[in-house]
């Protein structure tokens, strides 16, 4: 009918326009990051994080957040959080974002190499507290994924 298709031609406007919103508040954020790394003659992240300028990597987490409202299926946001709280070494937060880049898009390579990652990580640190069994876990869930 002449109403539905206004009602879908308004429905994609909304999206496409919720879209960009999303994206601009992604390359904020990343672009934030990138600008602080480069200004302080940082290699990474994680040696800005060391030195304290948690502002500005509190800020991108905010405009990335911000932008899941927009598009909440958006699987390089969640990867961008997760990649932000890896470099933080707040593996359990990295791991809940890339588990929901996972559950948005399971054939993924690069987000099975994150979550494979962060469970090495953990295995590791249950060998090193002596908890062989779960390290073993661990490492069994990295290569089935």
């Amino acid at each position: 009918t002449i109403e539905s298709s206004f009602i879908s031609e308004d429905s994609l406007t909304k999206n496409k326009l919720f879209q960009e919103i999303s994206d601009t508040y992604n390359e904020l954020a990343l672009t934030l990051l990138t600008n602080e790394i480069n200004n302080n003659k940082k290699s990474s992240l994680e040696s800005l994080n060391i030195n304290g300028n948690n502002r500005i990597i509190s800020e991108s987490l905010r405009l990335l957040k911000e932008s899941l409202k927009y598009t909440p299926m958006n699987k390089n946001i969640y990867i961008n959080i997760g990649d932000i709280h890896f470099y933080l070494k707040d593996y359990n937060k990295a791991y809940y974002y890339y588990s929901k880049a996972y559950k948005i898009d399971f054939k993924d390579s690069e987000i099975k190499a994150r979550i494979s990652g962060i469970l090495y990580k953990y295995a590791m640190i249950s060998f090193n507290t002596k908890n062989y069994s779960e390290s073993i876990e661990f490492l069994q869930k990295a290569i089935e994924l």
